[in-house]
């Protein structure tokens, strides 16, 4: 809730409202207004939401942290990130500098440096930053029974049109993850190893 600068967890009421508000991002798409309050993703605050199902009394807690560990994705479902739809090159200079590889290569700068980030992907690696840090407390506050760190390289936040690959990459996580669980007993799981 912006105006009161506070943490809201929905317990009743319409459902895709909920939806709706938790998925306002930043910058992206436009915060929502319900009942007097303005919500924008709980990201803001808490990106890894463990608190609410404590204080629930849940019996067994898995979280999904999606600034997992970057690291190098040779997984079958991935598709090529050149694979964009037209109206993305319209909108992309809001994302990326417009620069080809000739001025690229001239200049000697990175694609994926600071020199190459347009005016959201700023904003975006901030709140990436600011988010990752918070997952570190809540995980240092309160670890779930089980940990699914999706790799923050994976994917950017503005890339809706990979939504088929990203569900089939999550379920796949998902599924290895609850395999290795219900194999060794231990009392904290974390999926991938080595987070």
């Amino acid at each position: 809730d912006l105006l009161n600068q506070k943490e809201f967890w929905f317990q009743k009421g319409n459902l895709i409202d909920a939806m709706r508000a938790s998925s306002a991002i930043p910058s992206v798409v436009a915060p929502v207004q319900l009942d007097n309050r303005i919500y924008v993703d709980g990201g803001v605050l808490n990106p890894l939401p463990i608190i609410p199902t404590v204080s629930a009394g849940a019996d067994y807690i898995i979280a999904v942290d999606l600034n997992g560990p970057a690291q190098e994705l040779t997984t079958e479902t991935l598709v090529e990130k050149n694979n964009e739809p037209e109206w993305w090159s319209g909108f992309k200079g809001f994302f990326v500098k417009s620069r080809t590889d000739e001025e690229i290569e001239a200049r000697n700068i990175s694609k994926n440096g600071p020199e190459s980030w347009g005016r959201l992907q700023t904003i975006n690696m901030m709140f990436e930053t600011m988010q990752e840090s918070l997952t570190q407390y809540k995980l240092a506050g309160y670890p779930p029974d089980l940990l699914i760190s999706i790799p923050k390289d994976f994917t950017s936040f503005y890339e809706f049109w990979r939504a088929d690959e990203l569900i089939d990459f999550g379920y796949e996580v998902a599924i290895k993850a609850l395999e290795e669980l219900a194999s060794p007993k231990q009392t904290y799981h974390s999926f991938p190893k080595g987070y």
